[in-house]
């Protein structure tokens, strides 16, 4: 039986990862590793979150918030790779909500753990 962020990461195409890795400067191995290694994070905080009294309310209504379109991974991944800017600024709002304080801390992380750094590691969360 697979995962939830098993089943998210398939729904990724190699172009899909080719069109991250673009956006990062990373290589295609890098790129799928990374992607594998931030989806339970941010999995794991939305979690934590919808635990808590009126979380899953709060995350919904952040997550959701302008983004009202067909719905599904498929077109949230379309706008985000097909470049549209407000995605990604949207992206780190979501990032706020969804880690809280601990947002630089899971970055840094992510950054150490994948060999990205800091600043790609945010890019990645924000793609994502």
């Amino acid at each position: 039986m697979s995962s939830l962020t098993d089943d998210i990461f398939a729904q990724l195409s190699r172009a899909d990862v080719q069109q991250i890795g673009a956006q990062l400067g990373t290589g295609q191995a890098q790129t799928a590793g990374a992607i594998a290694a931030a989806l339970p994070m941010i999995l794991g905080a939305m979690g934590r979150n919808a635990s808590q009294s009126n979380g899953a309310d709060a995350l919904f209504g952040a997550l959701g918030r302008d983004h009202a379109s067909g719905g599904g991974i498929a077109d949230i991944l379309g706008a985000v790779l097909g470049g549209q800017q407000t995605r990604q600024t949207d992206g780190l709002g979501q990032l706020g909500h969804i880690f809280g304080g601990q947002l630089p801390r899971a970055e840094q992380g992510l950054g150490q753990a994948t060999g990205l750094g800091g600043d790609k590691a945010q890019m990645l969360l924000k793609i994502l």
